[in-house]
């Protein structure tokens, strides 16, 4: 039994060739060792039901010299370096009465301007969007990329018009356009540049 465990013993030190290639590797000094990773871009706008209405109310007791002013608010993110562009669109340009189309007394003018509250958004808006003046206006603001915008910030869009209540005519009230509902859809978007 002596002889069979010391020949066992012995088998076990003889080297493979595959053990001499381990054995030849030289030490290096130093190894490089590169990291990867991603960060997925992502901009939108925050808002839980995705649309609002604003509701400038009964015009017909305000007067035409008299400011209406709403406000819709929501959020905006990107982590987009190069920054963003929010545009701002209307469908008909006005609030026009239901069932029309332009003309006179079935149009109410509106502006539009959004406002990014401050300093968090370094911002070049431009000039408040007119839409009395064109069918289907549409605005363009950009955003820079910022810290501001890759946390989050909120964004109001400030709407106006005027009241429509006329002179009055021998004690009765008068309206500068016709009797009914107005109404106009604005669509904002957001995309990274």
């Amino acid at each position: 039994m002596k002889k069979l465990l010391i020949g066992t013993a012995v088998s076990m030190f003889i080297a493979t060739p595959a053990m001499a290639q381990v054995f030849s590797v030289e030490p290096i000094t130093e190894i490089e060792i590169e990291l990867n990773g991603e960060v997925a871009e992502f901009c939108g706008l925050t808002n839980t039901t995705g649309s609002d209405v604003v509701d400038f109310g009964e015009l017909a007791v305000t007067p035409t010299s008299s400011n209406v002013d709403r406000t819709s608010e929501f959020g905006m993110v990107c982590n987009s370096a190069n920054g963003v562009v929010l545009t701002v669109a209307a469908e008909n340009g006005a609030l026009l009465r239901d069932g029309t189309e332009t003309g006179p007394g079935n149009e109410i003018a509106y502006s539009i301007n959004p406002d990014p509250g401050g300093d968090a958004l370094p911002s070049t808006p431009g000039t408040p969007l007119q839409n009395a003046t064109a069918f289907n206006p549409s605005k363009s603001y950009t955003y820079a990329g910022s810290e501001g915008l890759r946390n989050g910030a909120t964004i109001d869009i400030a709407f106006r018009t005027q009241g429509v209540q006329g002179p009055g005519f021998q004690g009765a009230p008068t309206t500068t356009v016709f009797a009914g509902d107005y109404s106009d859809t604005v669509t904002i978007s957001l995309v990274a540049q």
